[in-house]
């Protein structure tokens, strides 16, 4: 495998999502990227606990999904350094967002090969994270813990976490603080002032790390009435077992479950004008990225009266995690419920202005990042 360092900005200028972003890649010998590291905006840094600053942080992803070709990859690794600063914003810290995806091309095997997947840490450590000294990385879709812990053995400049913990049930933990919070928020139910999450019905769009995990949470505060799917029968099989009254349905089938809360826990972007329609929901509220396929979509959902839970605000348990081992060494309990507390602001400010929560929240952050000076 041979693989070259390029600067890839110039290649991602003419799609929409681009919004002044740094791109580096690794470039095969056909020139086409294996990975894109999509830095969205580069924050003022925190002094982190392995002694450098870090201005810019997201995890590395290997989609399990091929992308179909070279815009929907970058576009995929733009909207989510984009969402990456949403959620440092959202905790208040100066730091930029950014994202690393990995790109297939002709080499299915990486999917499945680890030796071969090894040798691209190996180039990714010396390469990207190494060059990009301020960037801080993790795992995420596609990657795990222990790629991590070899990864840091090939940067050892480089700002790499690696975690004995399960960072996925971190932000499986928040998102269900999350689901509470919505619960609370609204009025319509009798789930009184707790927001008791064993009276609510939810569908869960996908049971992957964080998507299992929610549903062994939600069963175990006492949910009985939760419907799953996933793009692998065998893992929603997996998922379920054991559990009385978790149904499996279809993909296809998955959004038209009559349920409290509908969960968004796989691809970004399954929330859009043709998906709505079909939700029977009174609650969004998942931990996928960039579950709105675009602005108007959240103004839809607000006009159907379905309350929904901003993912960026929503899901930052795990990035919570990495926070707390990475930078300020403190417990991540005693951050988490900075969660229910911006989703507690969001939900009043919309019920005050009739405004969007997806409009509220995107305010939010706006202030937050130019109270704290990043870049535009």
């Amino acid at each position: 495998m041979k693989l070259t360092y390029e600067d890839l900005t110039p290649a991602c200028k003419h799609l929409p999502d681009y919004d002044g972003h740094k791109v580096y890649g690794l470039v095969d010998e056909t020139d086409k990227p294996i990975v894109a590291t999509c830095v969205h905006r580069c924050g003022t840094g925190m002094k982190s606990m392995f002694g450098p600053v870090i201005k810019s942080g997201g995890g590395w992803r290997r989609p399990l999904i091929p992308y179909v070709n070279d815009d929907a990859a970058f576009t995929d690794g733009l909207r989510l350094s984009s969402g990456m600063t949403s959620k440092f914003a959202g905790l208040e810290l100066p730091i930029g967002g950014a994202k690393s995806v990995t790109f297939v091309h002709n080499m299915p095997e990486l999917m499945t090969d680890e030796n071969l997947f090894t040798e691209l840490m190996r180039i990714f450590g010396a390469e990207i994270v190494t060059r990009i000294g301020s960037y801080l990385t993790a795992e995420d879709v596609g990657t795990k813990p222990q790629h991590m812990l070899y990864l840091k053995d090939h940067a050892p400049r480089g700002l790499v976490t690696g975690f004995e913990r399960d960072v996925s049930e971190v932000t499986a933990h928040g998102v269900v603080m999350g689901v509470e919070a919505a619960l609370k928020s609204t009025n319509f139910f009798n789930f009184g002032e707790f927001g008791r999450i064993d009276l609510a019905s939810y569908a869960i769009e996908g049971v992957g790390a964080v998507g299992g995990h929610i549903v062994n949470k939600l069963w175990e505060g006492g949910a009985r009435n939760i419907t799953i799917c996933d793009a692998r029968p065998e893992r929603a099989q997996e998922v379920a077992d054991g559990k009385a009254d978790v149904t499996i349905v279809p993909c296809s089938d998955i959004r038209k479950t009559s349920v409290d809360v509908f969960m968004p826990c796989a691809l970004g972007g399954t929330i859009n004008a043709k998906t709505i329609d079909n939700l029977n929901t009174f609650i969004v509220a998942g931990c996928a990225n960039n579950q709105l396929k675009t602005r108007e979509d959240g103004l839809l959902l607000h006009k159907l009266g379905i309350v929904y839970a901003p993912d960026f605000i929503i899901n930052a348990g795990g990035l919570i995690a990495v926070v707390c081992d990475a930078i300020t060494g403190k417990p991540i309990e005693s951050m988490l419920p900075v969660i229910s507390e911006n989703l507690k602001f969001i939900f009043t400010e919309s019920k005050r202005t009739g405004m969007a929560t997806s409009i509220v929240a995107d305010a939010l952050v706006r202030e937050r990042v130019a109270k704290l000076a990043l870049p535009e």
